[in-house]
């Protein structure tokens, strides 16, 4: 039986030392110039960021490749006193200073989404609901729209109805809204005060008046159309959080004036 596992025969056409596959090889007779891949071919540098007091220097491909926003501002040309470049980001003495409303926290778990140091775990295996949280709240701010969708589907399967509410709002996501509010008022347990603190104390009095309505149209066996009720209640809510969503929607040509996000 052959052995899978030998060392291949080596062709006696060839020198008599064997390639490991790294390194020169001998061109072919054509000798054709090189192309660039056009996948793997990764344009950019490193950029540095100041968060808070501590300092990131990452490649910028991802920065310009998913966000339209800093696309725009890295593409600017880069101003040159005398041989050194001065452009903001290029060094630790002049980095992107991000707002104090962004905590390093945040920004690291957003790096473990867009660069993660394990090539072989995915967002959903490879980071914490709060690491995602981090991830939705900047893919929002600076339209990464890929990586907010991608915490989107997962966050939907982890957080409990309160959270979905809060974040719903937060990032503008009108299905977390109304899953939340749902699944509050057709549960049989009550609201704890943990949860009217998470997603407001008005709003936890509303689901409290549907859960009443629901429960006396139960008892009469009349039912409550539920989804109408909080499409009726927080309609206005609603419509707006719908309007703002609208930015988030991918296309394949962007907008003659993109959205400016709060954050840069």
């Amino acid at each position: 039986m052959d052995n899978v596992f030998a060392s291949p025969a080596v062709d006696a056409n060839l020198t008599g030392t064997q390639s490991n596959g790294i390194g020169n090889e001998n061109r072919s007779i054509n000798d054709s110039p090189p192309v660039k891949d056009l996948q793997y071919w990764f344009e950019g540098e490193y950029i540095v960021f100041q968060v808070e007091n501590v300092l990131f220097r990452v490649p910028s491909h991802q920065f310009k490749q998913e966000s339209d926003v800093f696309r725009g501002m890295l593409s600017l040309p880069r101003q040159r006193q005398g041989y050194t470049e001065s452009s903001e980001g290029n060094s630790a003495d002049n980095p992107i200073i991000l707002p104090s409303t962004i905590r390093a926290e945040d920004f690291r778990n957003f790096l473990k989404a867009i660069y993660p140091l394990n090539a072989s775990a995915n967002i959903a295996q490879g980071l914490s609901k709060e690491e995602l949280e981090s991830v939705l709240k900047l893919s929002t701010m600076w339209y990464f729209l890929d990586f907010r969708k991608e915490a989107i589907a997962e966050l939907s399967k982890r957080f409990d109805p309160a959270e979905k509410i809060a974040a719903g709002r937060a990032y503008k996501i009108s299905q977390f809204m109304i899953d939340g509010f749902t699944r509050i008022i057709t549960r049989d347990s009550l609201i704890t005060d943990l949860e009217a603190v998470i997603m407001d104390p008005l709003t936890a009095v509303a689901l409290l008046r549907i859960r009443e309505l629901n429960w006396n149209k139960i008892h009469r066996r009349l039912g409550l159309n539920v989804p109408n009720e909080i499409e009726k209640q927080f309609a206005e809510e609603l419509k707006m959080i719908r309007q703002d969503e609208e930015g988030y929607k991918k296309i394949e040509q962007a907008p003659a004036v993109m959205p400016v996000p709060v954050g840069i």
